[in-house]
């Protein structure tokens, strides 16, 4: 029978039933029956997973708040603050971080609908870790740079993302087509500059009904007056 005014636990370790007043719950010490338990509780190995590059690692119980495997994953973040900060400096990816969270997850914001509303996410590891979004997407190469979908379809997540500029977001577009030859995927104007063509030749061709094969490869004909 316990005593007035306990709390009935159970033991972390060793699952024994003990009891703790409420001061001492309130003070978290209610997890171990006995001093024995509580260090056989910090020599338990625990499981984590690498918040940098992603492999599991094993750590004492009393390090289990360990969030990388080595020194040299934990160097990239070292000194990161609450706020995307570092050394009291805001980093460049911080920004486009809060921006693709508030399109993908904010009804108010006014690109929601083209975003969140027609199913765009972020995906978890990215959504409440800024840290694991710096990690997998890297430093931003330059202020003309911000984040693309390789895929449309799909949401934010790592292998789906990269840095680029407006020049290569304004072409992998929904409105853009895409014309896959030789294995390679570029949109129509890409195909034109690469090969040469002037600007809506190869539109013009396609609705000739000229497979792509053709409209690629057939060189132009220059009429001599």
């Amino acid at each position: 029978m316990r005593s007035k005014g306990t709390i009935p636990r159970f033991c972390a370790v060793c699952g024994d039933a003990f009891v703790v007043y409420p001061s001492q719950a309130a003070r978290g010490k209610d997890r171990y029956c006995s001093s024995t338990c509580f260090h056989v509780s910090q020599r338990r190995q625990v499981s984590r997973v690498c918040v940098r590059c992603g492999t599991p690692f094993d750590v004492p119980a009393s390090q289990g708040h360990a969030r990388h495997c080595s020194l040299s994953c934990s160097s990239l973040l070292k000194n990161i603050t609450h706020g995307g900060a570092r050394h009291g400096k805001r980093l460049p990816e911080y920004r486009p971080w809060c921006a693709i969270k508030t399109r993908c997850l904010n009804p108010n914001d006014r690109s929601y609908p083209a975003y969140g509303g027609r199913g765009i996410t972020i995906c978890d590891r990215w959504q409440d870790s800024f840290e694991n979004f710096l990690a997998d997407m890297g430093p931003r190469p330059t202020v003309l740079h911000s984040i693309d979908r390789i895929d449309n379809d799909r949401g934010y997540e790592p292998g789906n993302c990269r840095w680029a500029t407006s020049r290569d977001q304004a072409r992998n577009t929904r409105r853009n087509r895409a014309l896959t030859f030789n294995g390679e995927t570029q949109c129509i104007r890409a195909w034109e500059e690469q090969l040469g063509f002037g600007r809506g030749v190869i539109n013009a061709r396609l609705k000739l009904n000229w497979s792509v094969e053709r409209a690629l490869t057939e060189p132009i004909r220059h009429l001599h007056r």
